[in-house]
């Protein structure tokens, strides 16, 4: 018996929007890495993916921080939850870089999880070098 589904998202493909469901297994059984850590934030440029990898979050028991729209806000928010991973996509944690260490010691950051369509050796680089304790994983996602 097929379980209903848990979350509904929107997904684009060649420009034309689809209502996906998804249940429980499906998000759970996703390759989005090891999660070695207890307090990420996921920030993502599509909320739905943002909710997305927080319910797979949910399912390890692994209670994530929702980056909001305010950058500033959302640094202050990570700061006070002391998160000490970040999940997310490239554009995304690009406008994170050279922002969060105003507001944390990044070094306390101990994974960076990218998933993304496409990933630059040259980004993580940068990544790796602004959070220096950080392990850089790099998931690569299909094109919808």
């Amino acid at each position: 018996m097929n379980e209903k589904p848990l979350f509904m998202k929107i997904e684009y493909r060649d420009g034309t929007p689809h209502l996906l469901g998804r249940t429980r297994e499906d998000i759970s059984a996703e390759n989005y890495g090891s999660a070695a850590y207890k307090r990420p934030l996921v920030m993502f440029q599509s909320v739905q993916d943002s909710i997305e990898k927080s319910l797979w979050h949910y399912e390890r028991n692994i209670l994530p921080l929702i980056a909001e729209d305010n950058l500033e806000l959302t640094c202050m928010a990570a700061a006070a939850f002391r998160i000490d991973a970040i999940v997310g996509d490239a554009a995304s944690l690009s406008r994170l870089s050279g922002v969060l260490n105003a507001y944390l010691d990044t070094r306390r950051i101990r994974q960076i999880t990218v998933i993304d369509v496409e990933i630059s050796r040259p980004f993580l680089a940068t990544l790796k070098k602004e959070f220096p304790q950080a392990t850089c994983i790099a998931i690569l996602k299909p094109l919808p």
